[in-house]
């Protein structure tokens, strides 16, 4: 199932609802532009929000969702990736891409899959402009 439309980007909570997550879920949102989100799924009734300042952090290990709150380049969705590691099987992770990425959904793909995670939709489509992607249950390597 696509999370993706070709008529308008996915609101933040078209993706939620259809990644299945709960009101009671615990959601960290990181980045700059951090604090809209934050206040948006407060008053939307998700009780388990908090800011990181940092990706390096031992929360990570706790939370079901991760939003990146401003647009990844190559350099930042690598760095991201790496440490979102961290992260528990099956947890979430949602970050906006910045517009040099866009169209660059193999590229994407792999990074993703490279890094643990499955993406939720298909990041070959070039109007895709957010990796939704949850962390595998199994970290084997392929040969």
């Amino acid at each position: 199932m696509s999370l993706l439309t070709h008529e308008a980007p996915p609101t933040l909570a078209s993706l939620l609802q259809n990644a299945g997550v709960t009101k009671s879920a615990v959601i960290h949102v990181a980045g700059p532009s951090a604090l809209p989100t934050l206040v948006w799924l407060c008053a939307q009734g998700f009780a388990g929000v908090a800011h990181l300042r940092s990706l390096r952090t031992r929360a990570l290990e706790d939370c079901d969702v991760l939003i990146i709150g401003r647009p990844c380049d190559a350099f930042e969705l690598k760095r991201t990736l790496h440490l979102a590691r961290r992260m528990r099987p099956g947890a979430l992770l949602i970050a906006p891409l910045h517009s040099d990425l866009r169209g660059a959904g193999a590229a994407v793909e792999r990074l993703l899959h490279g890094s643990g995670f499955i993406p939720e939709h298909n990041p070959l489509d070039g109007r895709a402009a957010i990796v939704v992607a949850r962390r595998q249950l199994s970290m084997k390597k392929a040969a």
